[in-house]
């Protein structure tokens, strides 16, 4: 990818931007497994974008901080805006930090300001410092605002004036030095697959409806054994049989491979999620064993990958035998789920906190996880629509449980 765009003279040139977004992904997957609750949202989002851009040259040096071409596009439309009140054009710093939702959620003012925030504070120790004792406070369960008062204690609004003199001054780098860095090697190798195998497995993991499942299951039915050694291919045909065949057909590869290799994480997940659909699906003088078994599998999983969205959620789900689901812990997991998903199991968790109640919470997350996204199906945003205001009527949970299944079932196919 080249890095190209507006504003060329604060890019830096050296920015391979296929290296930025795969530190982007990288800082992401830090960040989960770095601290014990999720950073807010500024920060994580701020943290990001600053980190992404690192350069690390020949000699070892390694500056940060220029912006990715995406912020510097975005200095255009937000330092020449006419109306800085509007919701594109500005969004109040104290609201980023205090984490008010916001009306849309990624729109380029948040990233934007959210950058210049931690640009601004990494871009000098004493002030990194000070930010660093924030998240710490924030750890500890302090609220975001308090602890920024309490660390930082810089007027949120004087990012404004940061942002323009970023603008019309520069943007301050840090430069690092590591001596001794080791050579990097890199190998590619040709997939042993004449079939397009790989592609088949994006398709199962794609939770794609059942009819769908039912054909990539036909297909994989007929490839993966011409690949008895291959990995890829074994797990694609498990994930299909699982989603749309007989889960129990899985069990002989899926236990072989995981005692074969214990750190596999994809096919550890796999077995708990087989698992949970032996659980949900069969026999019910089975039910109490294939939870244990599921619940056993999947914490093997999380250990294996805390950071692990699907891991998170499906350990949430194999606990709904127990009794006073969900307690305090399932909760906790699925929200992480939610969070590290950037939003993919916003259903469920709407489903939890009904179960237990919170009624406000539920529909302020749906207000902002469902119903302020852009959808182009009006059929979906009716459902959301009455799901909606079911929910701002206190309708029973029994009730409101059968209908976001529906509505999941019918509308939302997941990625994992």
């Amino acid at each position: 990818m080249n890095n190209t765009g507006n504003n060329d003279r604060l890019l830096d040139k050296a920015l391979d931007l296929n290296v930025a977004y795969m530190f982007y992904a990288y800082n992401a997957a830090y960040m989960k497994t770095r601290f014990s609750k999720p950073l807010p949202r500024w920060a994580r989002i701020g943290l990001g974008w600053y980190f992404m851009t690192a350069v690390i040259a020949p000699d070892g040096k390694v500056s940060l901080g220029r912006p990715a071409p995406r912020i510097a596009v975005a200095y255009n439309a937000f330092y020449d805006a006419v109306d800085l009140s509007s919701k594109w054009a500005y969004i109040p710093y104290a609201d980023l930090i205090a984490g008010k939702p916001l009306t849309d959620r990624e729109n380029d003012a948040e990233v934007l300001e959210s950058w210049v925030m931690v640009s601004h504070l990494m871009s000098d120790k004493a002030r990194s410092e000070k930010f660093f004792a924030y998240l710490k406070l924030v750890m500890d369960g302090t609220e975001s605002m308090e602890a920024y008062n309490k660390t930082i204690g810089i007027d949120p609004e004087s990012y404004r004036a940061i942002l323009k003199q970023y603008m019309t001054k520069g943007v301050p780098t840090q430069v690092y030095e590591f001596k001794g860095l080791p050579d990097s090697a890199t190998t590619i190798s040709p997939l042993p697959y004449k079939e397009p195998v790989p592609l088949l497995d994006a398709g199962t993991r794609a939770c794609p409806p059942d009819k769908h499942a039912r054909t990539l299951l036909s297909r994989l039915q007929k490839v993966a054994p011409k690949y008895p050694d291959g990995v890829l291919a074994q797990q694609a045909l498990a994930r299909a049989t699982i989603k749309a065949g007989n889960p129990e057909d899985a069990k002989t590869w899926l236990t072989a491979q995981v005692s074969r290799e214990p750190e596999d994480f994809d096919s550890q997940l796999l077995l708990g999620q087989m698992y949970l659909a032996m659980a949900e699906r069969g026999p019910a003088d089975s039910r109490a064993d294939s939870y244990v078994a599921a619940r056993r599998a999947l914490v093997k999983a999380y250990k294996l990958n805390p950071g692990s969205p699907p891991a998170l959620y499906y350990y949430a789900r194999s606990n709904a035998d127990q009794p006073g689901y969900p307690n305090d812990n399932i909760l906790k997991a699925a929200e992480l789920a939610e969070d590290y998903s950037n939003g993919t199991y916003t259903v469920y968790l709407s489903d939890l906190l009904i179960r237990r109640g919170d009624y406000d919470r539920a529909l302020k997350l749906i207000d902002e996880g469902l119903a302020s996204l852009p959808s182009d199906k009006p059929k979906r945003k009716a459902a959301i629509q009455v799901i909606r205001d079911a929910v701002a009527a206190r309708k029973p949970a029994a009730e409101l449980t059968v209908m976001l299944s529906t509505f999941e079932r019918e509308f939302e196919h997941k990625e994992e």
